[in-house]
C-alpha cells in the first residue's frame, strides 16, 4: 500500500499525483480543510482524518488528555506495515513529523519538501527557540533546527530527523494532466483574475488602515465581474471591497485552480510562485502595501523568488498603476 501524509494545501497536487499512480493508497491528514477537499475526490476508505493535537503552554495544563490523544493516534497508525510512505513537511510540524516517525518503524519513507524557506532565515540561540527545540525533542522525539526571520521563529525539521527515519528522496513530480483528469468533474471555476487573500492583517503584516485604503483603491479600478476571491483556508473573513466579489469555497486549493485564470494576485502565498511556474501572470502585493516590517516583507520576497523557476517571472509591483498594467498586459 501507499500512504501519503498531506498536511497543507501546498502538498495537494503531489498527493493527487501519487494517489493516481497507485491503486491501493491511503491519504492521512490532521488538516480538516484538506480532508474536506479529499472527501470530494476519494472514498472514505481512502482518506483518514486524524485528530488535531495542539500543544501549548496553556494546553499542557491538560497534559493527560494530550497524552491520551497521542496514544490513540499511535494505536491507530502503528499497524500499517510494508508500505511506501510519502510526506512533504518543512516547519511547524512536530506532530505530523511524529506520525511519520511512528510509521517509519515498519515502512519505507519518501520525502520531498513542499517548499523552501527564505534564504534570509538564520540560526538563533534565543531562549524561546532553545526551549521549543528541547520540548520538540523530549515530547515528540523530533529533531528541529532553530531559525529566525525578523523576530519570527521557524523550526524546520533537521537532518538528524531524516537520518533517524531513513527517508529517501521522493522521485515523483507533480503531473498536471493527471490532476486535471482527477478534478475536472469536481472543481469547476475559472475566469480572468484569481485574487488570493487572508491573514495579512491578522498576522500583523500590514496595518488595517493601509490595507483598507489600497484594497478599496484596487477594486475601484478592476471590473468586479472579472475577479474571484479565494481566502486562505485558515481565514474566512473577506475585508472591505473584497466583500463585493464572488468567493470560491475555502476548502478548494488555490493551486489546483490557478491554471483556470489568466492572472493570479496575492500577498505572500505559495500559490503565487506555483502560478508563475505554470506560466501565469503572477502578481505579489508585497511592495504594493506598506509593510509593518521591511525585514519580514523582504524575507517573503526572498521566499517567493527562491521557489520561482529561473525562466519564469513573478511580479512585485509597488504602485496601483503597475498592477493595472500587468493585468491589462494579459488582456
Amino acid at each position: 500500500m501507499t500512504i501519503i501524509l498531506c498536511q497543507s494545501f501546498l502538498s495537494i497536487p503531489l498527493t493527487i499525483t501519487i494517489a493516481a499512480k497507485n491503486e491501493n493508497f491511503l491519504i492521512i491528514s490532521t488538516n480538516r480543510e484538506a480532508y474536506k477537499f479529499f472527501s470530494q475526490l476519494y472514498s472514505e476508505k481512502e482518506i483518514v482524518l486524524l485528530p488535531e493535537i495542539n500543544v501549548s503552554l496553556k494546553g499542557l495544563l491538560n497534559i493527560n488528555s494530550i497524552l491520551k490523544a497521542k496514544r490513540g493516534v499511535k494505536r491507530r497508525i502503528a499497524n500499517y506495515s510494508k508500505s511506501d510512505v510519502y510526506f512533504f513537511l518543512v516547519a511547524f510540524c512536530e506532530y505530523p513529523a511524529w506520525i511519520v516517525k511512528v510509521l517509519s518503524n515498519k515502512n519505507k519513507i519518501y520525502y520531498k519538501a513542499a517548499t523552501q524557506l527564505p534564504n534570509s532565515v538564520t540560526k538563533t540561540d534565543s531562549i524561546k527557540g532553545i526551549l521549543h527545540q528541547t520540548f520538540s525533542y523530549y515530547f515528540w522525539g523530533i529533531n528541529v533546527d532553530r531559525k529566525i526571520l525578523d523576530r519570527t521563529l521557524f523550526f524546520p525539521l533537521s537532518q538528524k530527523y531524516f537520518s533517524k527515519i531513513n527517508s529517501m528522496l521522493c522521485p515523483i513530480v507533480v503531473d498536471n494532466e493527471v490532476i486535471e483528469n482527477v478534478i475536472k468533474n469536481k472543481v469547476r471555476v475559472g475566469g480572468k483574475i484569481l485574487y488570493l487573500s487572508g491573514g495579512i492583517i491578522e498576522n500583523n503584516l500590514v496595518c488595517e488602515t493601509e490595507f483598507e485604503l489600497k484594497t478599496n483603491q484596487f477594486f475601484d479600478r478592476i471590473p468586479l465581474e472579472e475577479v474571484f476571491l479565494k481566502l486562505h483556508p485558515r481565514s474566512n473573513l473577506a475585508r472591505f471591497a473584497e466583500k463585493k466579489i464572488p468567493q470560491i469555497s475555502s476548502f478548494i486549493p488555490a493551486n489546483l485552480i490557478c491554471n483556470n485564470f489568466d492572472v493570479v494576485i496575492g500577498y505572500n502565498t505559495a500559490t503565487l510562485y506555483e502560478a508563475a511556474n505554470g506560466g501565469k501572470i503572477a502578481i505579489s502585493l508585497l511592495n504594493y502595501f506598506e509593510p509593518l516590517s521591511d525585514n519580514k516583507r523582504n524575507g517573503y520576497i526572498d521566499y517567493l523568488r527562491n521557489n520561482t523557476k529561473l525562466d519564469m517571472k513573478l511580479y512585485f509591483p509597488s504602485s496601483l498603476e503597475e498592477v493595472i498594467q500587468l493585468i491589462d498586459f494579459e488582456s
